[in-house]
């Protein structure tokens, strides 16, 4: 009986290992995934040239002169010798208000005049006769002291009478109203049949059409940077262009720099003149103005499409030898109008920036850069309008072509 219960449980045992080994034989074993391929970028060449920063204001375009229109006289008025929007000349004649009382105060004044002018005679001649008298005692002192009283009082009525004429013949001028300079003329605002009050209603404006001033504010940064840094050095020229206008055609000068920042804006009121602009330009239109920051100088650039920016930090993604991504803070400049952006410092002339592909890449992981030629916008429009670009079309796989060299736009530097 034991051998027989011995049998039985080697038998058990044996059936219970085949069972195991079946078991295990069904598991399959999972293969370890292959590594992730490398992210394909595209990335440029940074490269030099000269370059000169801007910075960009808006603004209001002013007459060089501006004089609203006044009455000096009151009456009614008769006559506007002029065409709403007209161009007159200097002195000439605009408006005519009624001259018949001022004509008769001037025919009083005259009047007056002439009858001092006889009293005054009567009063010398009656000096002159007291004098002898008084050589020979016939006349007493006092009356001697009237006679010249009376002569001095007439010479003192000369002038009055003098003065109310030359006021009676300057209020008959100022019944004529006269433009002050050569300008453009606004339209009329007063009829003719309607009184006019002196040095109160406003007949109409004149403006000068040249020259004409850019009126901007300029940050105190700005300042800091170009004019407090270069004082004395001579006349800043900035480009200016209007609302239709691509770009910056006009030439301009500042002119007038304002005494004082203004605390509540932290910006200074700036003038310039336009320097013989290829289009009529008026009072009140809305200008854009670049402004250089200094004289033309080396500069690293890299189009505005490499750059990131990480929480107002903006930033470039450098691939080195191994073709490893590298994180590298940058302090940027201006924006060129072919879309090149200023690197100031955190990059070098001839280092290889991914300019497509940043969303794909982190900063220290391997990538399978392609170099293409650094990206230029195709448009010449203003900077804050520009949004195409110009970007290298990828090689297609097949027979290996030339190698592609980035050419960027400008003459590279030797170092």
């Amino acid at each position: 009986m034991t051998q027989l219960f011995h049998a039985v449980g080697c038998n058990t045992a044996i059936a219970m290992i085949f069972a195991l080994t079946a078991v295990a034989g069904c598991v399959r074993v999972q293969p370890t995934p292959p590594p992730p391929k490398p992210p394909e970028v595209q990335m440029s060449e940074s490269f030099t040239r000269e370059v000169t920063e801007y910075e960009y204001f808006t603004g209001r375009t002013e007459a060089s002169q501006r004089a609203e229109l006044r009455s000096r006289v009151t009456g009614y008025l008769m006559e506007s010798r002029f065409k709403d929007g007209d161009l007159v000349a200097k002195g000439a004649v605009l408006f005519i208000i009624d001259q018949r009382l001022y004509q008769a105060e001037m025919a009083r004044a005259e009047a007056t005049l002439r009858q001092t002018q006889a009293a005054q005679d009567r009063a010398v001649s009656e000096h002159t006769r007291a004098q002898g008298l008084m050589t020979r005692s016939a006349i007493g002192r006092e009356d001697f002291d009237r006679t010249q009283f009376a002569r001095d009082e007439a010479a003192a009525a000369i002038r009055v009478a003098e003065s109310t004429l030359k006021l009676a013949k300057l209020n008959l001028e100022f019944t004529e109203l006269v433009a002050p300079f050569a300008g453009q003329i606004s339209r009329r605002m007063v009829d003719p049949g309607n009184l006019v009050k002196a040095d109160e209603t406003i007949l109409t404006t004149l403006v000068t059409t040249e020259p004409m001033f850019a009126y901007f504010d300029v940050d105190e940064r700005t300042l800091l940077r170009r004019l407090l840094a270069a004082s004395g050095a001579g006349t800043v020229k900035l480009a200016i262009g209007l609302a239709d206008e691509d770009g910056y055609p006009h030439e301009g000068v500042v002119n007038f720099v304002d005494n004082k920042l203004d605390p509540a804006t932290g910006s200074m009121w700036m003038r310039a003149e336009f320097v013989k602009p290829s289009r009529p330009i008026r009072a009140g239109m809305f200008v854009r103005v670049r402004f250089p920051l200094g004289s033309p100088a080396k500069s690293v650039l890299v189009a505005e499409q490499a750059l990131g920016s990480d929480q107002g930090q903006r930033y470039l993604l450098v691939v080195d030898s191994q073709n490893k991504a590298e994180y590298r803070k940058v302090s940027v400049g201006s924006l060129e109008a072919d879309g090149m952006r200023v690197v100031r410092e955190g990059l070098k002339v001839g280092e290889r920036v991914v300019v497509s592909g940043l969303m794909r890449v982190r900063a220290g992981t391997e990538v399978s850069p392609k170099l293409v030629p650094m990206p230029t916008r195709t448009t010449s429009a203003p900077v804050a309008n520009i949004t195409a670009v110009k970007v290298a079309e990828p090689q297609t796989t097949g027979t290996k072509g030339p190698e592609i060299k980035p050419e960027p736009p400008g003459k590279k530097s030797g170092g």
